[in-house]
């Protein structure tokens, strides 16, 4: 008998507790535990599923803890049965079983947006309804199987660790009109699966009219470890009144403050509204400046300046941005300031694709 077939007689002949216990180890590393679609980032435990039925069986339960879907114009169709899957206990894919779950929004054909949309009241008088938000666009693309689906996974009875909403395409067709109330519902979940208590890691990306109540949630969650707002917008009226520095959330009178990101280690921010979601975050810490709970454990920050034509921040200054870190603890090990050559006009709605200098 070769070498090789005794180590082969060796693996085989291990004990089903030890084998999961291996395959379990090799998914708690840190390069396994990844949100994104790459395969090669999952190269261990699918090299693990091919040593044996016995690590196959182990290697297979965690590859079921990663849903990830690319959305595209097909993805409706698909979207009824998958949420059956998700509520059915016995289901590989049930919500109780997933731990990361990441959607990429992809259309390949977008219309053109029509802007107001002209409807008709009981009464037959013709009416404008209210200009659709990007949210509602998402809501019209992905259907409404989709907010099932986010109320599925972000049940706090689940262990939902890594949530990802990637809008890759410009979405311009809508059919209704915002405050539609099944778009209202999709909102609702949608904030629900960003601030689920256990989640590790947030991504979020190309996504306009963000709630801000919603970022300051997702800034309080106690186990986030890991977050990347990557070319958010908050809607025209809410940047306006975080540009002042009077505005805070208040109840009965007095401040809400709050312990920010207690256990962030990689903040990842992109073409935002600089000014206004630091306004955000420093009326609303326990402290200004804050106290060494909040964003304690931070190591790695990563920020992007875009400039327009005349080689101006689009999003906030260099000074702004600089005042915000003096005002964090300072225990950062990695710092990136990325400058982009940023388009002008109607293309700073889409993402963003430029040279970076660091």
């Amino acid at each position: 008998m070769t070498s090789e077939a005794k180590t082969q007689a060796t693996i085989s002949s291990l004990p089903q507790e030890l084998i999961d216990l291996i395959v379990d180890r090799l998914a708690d590393l840190p390069h396994n535990q990844t949100t994104y679609h790459d395969p090669l980032q999952l190269q261990d435990i699918i090299a693990c599923s091919l040593v044996s039925k016995a690590f196959r069986s182990r290697a297979k339960a965690h590859l079921l803890l990663r849903l990830h879907i690319r959305a595209n114009e097909g993805f409706k169709m698909q979207a009824e049965s998958l949420v059956s899957r998700i509520k059915n206990t016995s289901s590989e894919y049930c919500a109780d079983l997933i731990r990361s779950f990441c959607c990429a929004i992809i259309n390949s054909n977008p219309a053109q947006s029509s802007g107001m949309m002209l409807s008709m009241d009981s009464q037959g008088h013709h009416k404008y309804l209210p200009r659709p938000t990007p949210l509602d666009r998402i809501y019209t693309h992905l259907g409404r199987h989709f907010t099932e689906i986010l109320r599925g996974i972000s049940d706090p009875a689940h262990k939902l660790r890594h949530f990802s909403l990637v809008s890759l395409s410009e979405l311009n067709h809508v059919d209704h009109g915002a405050g539609e109330p099944n778009s209202l519902a999709f909102q609702l979940a949608f904030v629900s699966a960003c601030t689920t208590v256990n989640l590790h890691t947030l991504h979020l990306a190309n996504i306009a009219d963000i709630p801000p109540s919603l970022l300051i949630e997702v800034f309080c969650l106690p186990f986030l470890e890991e977050l990347t707002l990557n070319n958010l917008g908050f809607s025209e009226e809410t940047e306006a009144s975080l540009m002042t520095s009077d505005v805070t959330i208040r109840q009965s009178g007095n401040s809400i403050t709050r312990t920010l990101a207690p256990k962030l280690r990689r903040l990842e921010i992109r073409n935002i509204c600089y000014l206004g979601l630091f306004n955000l975050l420093q009326l609303n810490s326990e402290s200004n400046p804050p106290s060494s709970s909040s964003f304690a454990l931070l190591k790695t920050l990563i920020i992007s300046v875009p400039f327009d034509e005349q080689k101006i921040p689009i999003y906030g200054s260099l000074r702004e941005i600089m005042d915000f870190m003096s005002w964090m603890p300072s225990n950062l090990v990695n710092l990136e300031i990325e400058s982009y050559a940023y388009p002008t006009g109607n293309q700073l709605s889409l993402p963003y694709s430029s040279y970076t200098q660091r």
